[in-house]
This record gives structure tokens, sequence and C-alpha cells, in this order.
């Protein structure tokens, strides 16, 4: 589940610095929503059963609509990355951190764990981040925020008021909460930031040579200058 927030948000934040002023279709953008509310509904239950005294209901009711959630969101999510792939150069920023990173420096590293780590440093990014100002445009990190929110939200807490910055405190908060290790922690041993920037810099060009573009991932500064970013803050969380 905090795989899939982490590849979704990350296709939102790209949605949102499109220059396209075309608005996003409303049939793409619901979908976006209800995996992202199942995703967090996913981590909620986790959250819950890790904080039970009583670990021997695992297999109860929340179980099994924790799996429900997943059996249903994994498709969508699937076609919102393929139908937003022309619009975010290709791959995620979670994605392409996985392709050119792993296993080299994270050996022991399971994909779908590493993707789930980035969760955090993902949304910090985001917080650091001037947002969309394009009139007229729907900032699809909000709408997915509030929807997390909406399902999260219990009593009221955030009185319908949810920002980026909400985001990463919540998701800095489940990741804890349900487990997920640290980039840090995964990391066989200690790997310096330039390495790691360099290791980025070799699958750009080998992304680039495979794929004709030139260059590769590089193909918006942003995204790469995003990538370095999301790196960075993983790592010192």
């Amino acid at each position: 589940a905090a795989a899939m927030l982490s590849i979704l948000i990350d296709v939102a934040r790209a949605l949102d610095e499109s220059t396209t002023q075309q608005p996003i279709d409303t049939v793409l953008l619901e979908d976006m929503k209800a995996v992202a509310s199942a995703s967090a509904s996913v981590l909620k239950l986790a959250a819950k059963e890790a904080n039970e005294s009583n670990s021997t209901v695992q297999e109860g009711d929340s179980y099994a609509t924790a799996q429900q959630h997943l059996l249903s969101a994994i498709p969508r999510l699937s076609s919102v990355v393929n139908q937003c792939s022309h619009l975010t150069h290709g791959s995620s920023v979670p994605q392409s951190l996985a392709n050119a990173l792993l296993p080299q420096y994270f050996p022991s590293c399971h994909l779908v764990t590493y993707l789930a780590c980035i969760l955090p440093g993902l949304c910090e990014s985001l917080a650091t981040q001037p947002a969309s100002n394009v009139q007229g445009k729907v900032s699809v990190v909000e709408e997915l925020t509030k929807s997390i929110f909406s399902c999260i939200d219990d009593g009221g807490k955030t009185d319908g008021k949810v920002q980026v910055a909400s985001l990463l405190s919540w998701a800095s908060q489940i990741t804890e909460e349900t487990a997920i290790p640290t980039m840090a922690s995964l990391a066989f041993g200690t790997p310096d930031i330039n390495t790691l920037t360099g290791s980025l810099d070799s699958y750009d060009a080998l992304v680039g040579s495979m794929t004709g573009a030139n260059p590769g991932i590089r193909a918006s500064i942003d995204d790469f200058a995003v990538m370095e970013d999301v790196l960075h803050r993983s790592l010192n969380r």
C-alpha cells in the first residue's frame, strides 16, 4: 500500500508540474483518488493491527478488508500509470530510483519495500515545493491528499483543511507504526550521496542508449532534481 502511494503521489506531482493547460480527465482523477483512499485504508488497518496488544487477530475482518482494498487498487494503479506515462516522462521517481540503485546498493531489499520506504522522503520533498498555481488547473496532489485524509480522519481532526505538510506528517507516522524500514537501514554499507547520484547518471545513460532519448531520465531537469532530492531526504530520515 505504501509502495503504491509512493508511485501514485509522484505521478500526481508530475501531472501538476506538466506544462499542458489541459485539465486532467475526470475519470482518471477519480481512479487516482480511489487508489489513494484504498492504500491509505490498508495502511490505517495495518497500523491498527500493529498497535493491538493481541496480535492473534491478524486473519480477522480487518485482514480480509485490507486484502480487498489491495486487490481492487493494484489494477487501477497500473491503469493510472499507463494513462499518465506520456505526461510523466516514463517511470515515476520511485521506480527510477529502484531501477538505478537496486540491487547494487540495497542487495537484501525487496522492490516493494524499497518503494514503500520512499514515501516519507517523497512527501517531505513535495512539502518544500511551491504549490502549482496554473489558473483553472486542479492540483492532483491536493486532491489525493484530501482523499487520503477523508479516509483516515477520525472525528474530523483535520477540520477539512489538509495540506501537503499534513501528508508528510501522516506518512512519517504511518510508516513508523507499520514498521516500514528507512532507506538508510536497508543500504549495504554506507554509500555516500555522490556515489548514488553517479549511479543515477549511469542509469540515465543506459536508458538513453536503449530508448534513443537524449537524455534518458533527464528528459526533464526538474524530474531529475526531484529524484536527487527525494533520495537525499529518504537517506537522511
